[in-house]
């Protein structure tokens, strides 16, 4: 059975990109740091495996993709939450992290690419991407 902290050490692309979409979707977050609160773990408790599958398979394509420009800027935890960041507009990601204008508009505009993607509940209470 796979929880954060599995998903963590085999794949933290994922887990850096969930980690961003819990964090912008809690409205109880509390300042600080969020990795550190205990709320991930009660968010990824409420993931569906629809939407686990769903982060793995967005974040596989989009590392396959763009493997070259990724290896170029920062780690893999930090690039998947800076997917979930830049493909959602929030206002930070690729293009902040001072790389070189060709990285952080190549993985910008790759991440825009993606559309923007939703957290939300579905009627089970279970946490599902839009």
């Amino acid at each position: 059975m796979m929880n954060l902290a599995k998903l963590k050490s085999s794949n933290p692309f994922c887990f850096g990109y969930l980690m961003a979409a819990f964090w912008t979707y809690d409205d109880n977050a509390p300042s600080g740091e969020y990795s550190d609160s205990g709320r991930p773990e009660i968010m990824f408790e409420r993931l569906s495996a629809e939407a686990l599958l769903k982060a793995i398979n967005t974040c596989a394509n989009f590392q396959e993709n763009n493997l070259k420009v990724l290896s170029l800027a920062g780690d893999d935890e930090q690039n998947g939450h800076d997917l979930w960041l830049t493909r959602n507009r929030h206002g930070a990601g690729y293009w902040d992290r001072g790389y070189s204008d060709e990285i952080a508009d190549a993985l910008t505009d790759a991440a825009h690419k993606l559309g923007e993607s939703d957290l939300y509940t579905g009627y089970d209470k279970r946490l599902y991407l839009s």
